[in-house]
């Protein structure tokens, strides 16, 4: 995993995400990479990109016209998994783990969720 930052865009997985998303300029990749996420699969990156854009482009103003309907159910749905990325419910996530339980990461996820908040 290349590392670079404790932002959500400071990851190779995240670049790797990021430049998919603006490739097909399409929030479908937003909901397919919820509908994919699994712990196990450690694809923790990829929920925080997507959140990222959620922040960046949550509000009905500025999502396309044909995500708005699960704009609201998708943001609470990546709130609850940045949730427990932060608070894991079982040893199956291991976000926390993979950065070494720092503040920093913790306190980014918490940055994230608050502006996900906002778009409610």
């Amino acid at each position: 995993m290349g590392d670079w930052g404790y932002k959500a865009y400071d990851n190779d997985e995240a670049a790797d995400w990021f430049s998919r998303f603006w490739e097909s300029k399409n929030f479908d990749l937003i909901e397919n990479t919820l509908i994919n996420f699994n712990p196990e699969n450690e694809n923790y990156d990829e929920i925080r990109a997507a959140a990222h854009i959620l922040v960046c482009f949550g509000s009905p103003y500025a999502c396309p016209y044909d995500f708005l309907d699960k704009l609201k159910p998708t943001i609470k749905e990546i709130i609850a998994i940045l949730e427990k990325m932060i608070d894991p419910p079982d040893d199956n996530w291991v976000f926390l783990e993979i950065w070494d339980y720092s503040p920093s990461i913790i306190d980014e996820v918490k940055i994230q969720i608050s502006e996900l908040k906002k778009h409610l």
